[in-house]
């Protein structure tokens, strides 16, 4: 039978979850933006912007599961 409740939960969780990378990955272009554009006057500001969520998202993918698998082992 069909849970609303759980429904609900799972979809907050989503919610927050994607609400957090949101705002993870804005604070991350202002400060890549303030540093590149601003203060360094850099000519490859954009293409460092724009793969800098990329390359966040492929460290937090191979990183995370790497530390989680090193704090298992010793438990």
């Amino acid at each position: 039978m069909f849970n609303w409740q759980d429904a609900w939960t799972a979809l907050s969780d989503v919610a927050i979850t994607l609400i957090v990378l949101a705002i993870a990955i804005v604070v991350v272009e202002a400060v890549l933006y303030a540093l590149l554009v601003k203060w360094r006057k850099s000519l490859l500001a954009l293409p460092f912007m724009l793969l800098a969520p990329g390359v966040v998202a492929v460290l937090l993918l191979y990183g995370y599961p790497l530390l989680y698998e090193f704090n298992i082992s010793f438990t």
